[in-house]
């Protein structure tokens, strides 16, 4: 009975020194998995950060690129507008010079040829 107890009382000092090691690798485990947490929870922040600096960057840039093209369109449209107005004026001469030969024509065609004129539109006049 004694050797039995001696065995006994063996293991249980075998159990009670592996139960402690237990429990200070599951207090390492738990300290770990914080500190685990703790890297994840840092990593999560700066991802929402680097996020929020990309949105506005990219809200930037397009701000940017509306802008270029809006000044784009607008140059676009003012060169339009002038040619447009060249155009116009260049039409506006045509007219003009249409009204003066056509005024020319007239006189040219009311005044009586000379004898001595050998003008060409005299004679077309004549025929």
């Amino acid at each position: 009975m004694r050797s039995r107890n001696k065995v006994l009382s063996s293991e249980v000092k075998t159990l009670k020194t592996q139960m402690v090691t237990l429990v200070e690798k599951g207090r390492h485990d738990d300290e770990l998995i914080d500190a685990l947490m703790d890297q994840l929870k840092q990593l999560q922040d700066i991802l929402g950060s680097l996020s929020v600096q990309e949105e506005s960057r990219r809200t930037s840039q397009h701000h940017l690129d509306q802008k270029k093209v809006n000044s784009e369109a607008q140059q676009s449209s003012s060169l339009v507008a002038q040619l447009r107005a060249m155009v116009a004026e260049r039409e506006a001469k045509v007219r003009q010079l249409e009204l003066e030969i056509g005024q020319l024509s007239v006189q040219v065609s009311q005044v009586p040829p000379g004898p001595a004129c050998q003008c060409p539109a005299s004679n077309s006049v004549s025929r």
